[in-house]
């Protein structure tokens, strides 16, 4: 099997999961807005930690056992992968608030998808890409239920958009789930 065909093969998932994506963020952002009469921001939060979960199925690879032994480098072509899914993501969420709010809270979706794709790609690379959804719905739905006094860094999601901590903590995770599946890929997990 050629490069180009286990490129092909993982792009198979893409539009599925972008379709998915599509969907909840609809559904999602539809019932809050029906509900509210707008997306508040813990809907948004959990709107988009879906969508990156969703996103995080594509990080798999068809065959890990070729993704292994492959002669070419993987670490860039799994950058690329990291970049477009957090790019879809935002976009599919920014125009959830552009269709249904009255503005898009810009700089907190790129503070909040960066942090929350960092996670998701952090879970990949230590759960496998069967749990890898399991970290960014988890911090998300801990960060919009927690208490106000919790601390910035367990609520860094919900925190004002010029907040250090909360800037802090979104690129660490960023910077630290990227990294780990870029240099290591999707753990395997035995079935």
């Amino acid at each position: 099997m050629t490069r180009w065909a286990v490129l092909y093969l993982r792009s198979r998932q893409v539009p599925g999961a972008l379709g998915v994506l599509v969907l909840l963020t609809g559904l999602i952002g539809g019932l809050s807005w029906l509900s509210a009469g707008d997306i508040s921001q813990g809907p948004g939060v959990l709107v988009l930690a879906m969508g990156v979960a969703v996103m995080s199925v594509t990080l798999g690879p068809v065959d890990i056992d070729l993704e292994r032994t492959a002669g070419f480098a993987w670490l860039p072509r799994r950058v690329v992968h990291v970049l477009l899914a957090g790019a879809m993501t935002i976009g599919v969420t920014a125009a959830m608030y552009l269709a249904l709010a009255d503005a898009v809270p810009g700089s907190s979706l790129l503070r909040n998808g960066i942090g929350l794709l960092g996670l998701a790609t952090f879970g990949v690379a230590v759960l496998g890409v069967r749990f890898g959804w399991a970290l960014p719905i988890g911090w998300a739905i801990l960060a919009v239920f927690a208490p106000g006094d919790a601390g910035a860094v367990v609520r860094w999601p919900m925190e004002p958009v010029d907040a250090p901590s909360a800037l802090v903590t979104a690129l660490v995770c960023g910077l630290l789930g990227a990294g780990s599946y870029a240099v290591s890929g999707a753990r395997r997990v035995l079935a």
